[in-house]
């Protein structure tokens, strides 16, 4: 029910497009404009409006647009209804551009709105990035996996929700496991991680699944893409810290596969398995468990020092 007024949309506009100008002046006055729209109670339904609907303009001022909307996502909470679900509608709407630019756009977006409006507000949203994950299309089943990746990292308590009798996660837990099983590299690393964000918040509705994730975490462990096998680390790090109960029938196993992890060939992937001994370290009731491997730990962690 919401549209926008011609010469507001206008302004705004002509404002977006010179945004790019790095001149001083321009931007100093660029600035206090944009600083001077967040005082409009609908602004925000514009600059959603621009990502949106505007196909005629040019993707960078789409996308200024989008990257704007995402730093005023709190003016939502103080909105009306009408400007509050066309930003929503809008924007989930973005998500399916043909433009990767603006799809990546509407994905900081998302994340930002699920942030501030919590996920049990906007159910809708979930739901269609979840379906999402099913389609043919591997560009778009990794975008949106990307978005729930980030929502899982920055609020996974706020997705431990119940929402019209149905606990979210009892369905999103064994959706990740299955998709750790994905053809795509990045689609394997996007399920073990959404999966690992779950394990310091102890998400009941993983740890039901624990030794499901546990024997995913093993099959995983020799993954030919470093990001997977850095997830698989950072799992078992995690698990070991939260879960140490669960990974001690097979410490001798684990114990091994980090020590081989520590010497990896991709630093990303050593530095996360050196965690791992760091956590043991740490914790005076795990110390003991530490205490047989030392004889093979120092000389790797030696080995490895940069000095």
């Amino acid at each position: 029910s919401w549209n926008p007024q011609p010469v507001g949309l206008q302004e705004v506009l002509v404002t977006l497009r010179h945004s790019t100008d790095t001149s001083f002046g321009v931007q100093r006055s660029i600035t206090q404009k944009l600083n001077s729209f967040t005082r409009v109670p609908d602004y925000i339904a514009y600059l959603a409006h621009i990502l949106f609907a505007m196909t005629q303009e040019a993707d960078y001022v789409r996308s200024i647009a989008g990257y704007l909307l995402k730093n005023n996502a709190r003016l939502i909470l103080t909105s009306s209804p009408e400007v509050a679900e066309y930003v929503k509608a809008a924007v989930l709407r973005a998500f399916d551009d043909a433009s990767v630019m603006i799809r990546n756009a509407a994905g900081q977006d998302i994340v930002a709105f699920l942030g501030v409006l919590e996920p049990r507000n906007w159910p809708e949203c979930l739901s269609q990035l979840v379906n999402m994950l099913d389609l043919t299309d591997l560009d778009k089943q990794e975008v949106a996996f990307n978005v729930l990746e980030k929502a899982c990292e920055d609020y996974p308590r706020r997705l431990d929700v119940e929402i019209s009798g149905t606990r979210l996660l009892d369905f999103m837990i064994p959706k990740f496991l299955s998709l750790a099983e994905h053809p795509s590299s990045k689609m394997r690393s996007h399920a073990i991680a959404c999966l690992s964000y779950f394990v310091p918040v102890n998400c009941q509705s993983l740890f039901v699944h624990i030794n499901a994730f546990i024997a995913c975490l093993f099959k995983r462990a020799s993954d030919d893409d470093p990001s997977v096998r850095r997830h698989v680390c950072q799992s078992l790090v995690l698990l070991l810290a939260v879960r140490p109960e669960k990974l001690m029938p097979e410490m001798a196993n684990v114990a091994e596969y980090m020590l081989y992890s520590t010497k990896d060939t991709d630093e990303n992937v050593a530095r996360e398995a050196c965690e791992f001994w760091l956590t043991f370290a740490e914790d005076a009731e795990l110390a003991p468990y530490l205490q047989p491997l030392l004889g093979k730990v120092a000389p790797v962690l030696l080995d490895r020092m940069i000095y």
